[in-house]
């Protein structure tokens, strides 16, 4: 599914849950939602979580001026060592289009995310601010480098979610915020699995992926059903409200 679509039904998905057992959301909480719908695309560079993180101009304006300036560090040493003009120009090329090629734009986005989320880590460690968040951010630097819908699309990846999450509730005393989080995470899953890639539910014990439903990501008729879903969904919400009244705080 789309990211706007895991975003939208994600959120309306918890902040329902929240209406009907009654329960209170801060903005704490409601961060927590928006940011458990989405995450788990954090493993694939091309989604579109990524792109809103780091777009893609910018990463690949990035990846062309690393190239150049390796170029140019190459040249500037082959010349150093006594190398002609034309060899050493050669060696430069050479060695810089191997690397653009293992070295891809993609990579480097997961690179960024990674720097990102470990330098908070290890903020939040070194200031003693909140172990489970500690330990949250240390997984999502992680994330980048895993296989897309893999680990972060499996069952055992709710549980570790519900934990994480819930060590920072006991900590900082926001209740709830273990169980919206992981509601909001598995409606990720539950859309994924009417996907035809699907998704590995058991993995890392199975890499069968299950899928529910043969739609295609980006076609016509999968945008159609979640459009529809949506407003389904948008529906629900709406008349949850009317009836029993908002309980946010």
């Amino acid at each position: 599914m789309r990211g706007k679509t895991h975003l939208i039904l994600g959120s309306l998905s918890s902040l329902e849950l929240a209406i009907l057992y009654n329960i209170p959301i801060g903005p704490v909480g409601l961060a927590s939602v928006l940011f458990c719908s989405i995450v788990a695309d954090l493993d694939e560079s091309n989604s579109n979580v990524m792109n809103n993180i780091i777009r893609k101009d910018t990463t690949k304006k990035i990846h062309t001026l690393l190239s150049y300036f390796l170029a140019i560090v190459l040249f500037y040493y082959s010349q150093k060592v006594g190398k002609n003009f034309y060899l050493a120009l050669g060696i430069s090329v050479i060695v810089v289009t191997l690397t653009a090629k293992k070295f891809t734009a993609g990579k480097l986005r997961n690179i960024f995310i990674f720097i990102f989320f470990f330098i908070l880590s290890l903020n939040f460690y070194l200031f003693d601010f909140n172990l489970g968040l500690v330990f949250i951010s240390s997984l999502l630097s992680l994330f980048p480098f895993l296989k897309h819908r893999k680990l972060t699309h499996s069952l055992i990846m709710l549980l570790i979610v519900y934990g994480l999450v819930h060590l920072v509730e006991v900590q900082t005393g926001i209740r709830h915020l273990a169980i919206l989080s992981t509601i909001a995470y598995s409606s990720h899953l539950v859309l994924d699995l009417t996907t035809k890639m699907g998704i590995p539910l058991f993995y890392p014990f199975s890499s069968k992926n299950y899928s529910l439903f043969p739609l295609r990501v980006g076609s016509l008729f999968c945008n159609m059903v979640e459009n529809i879903l949506i407003v389904i969904m948008a529906i629900i919400f709406s008349l949850s409200l009317i009836s029993i009244g908002p309980r946010f705080k």
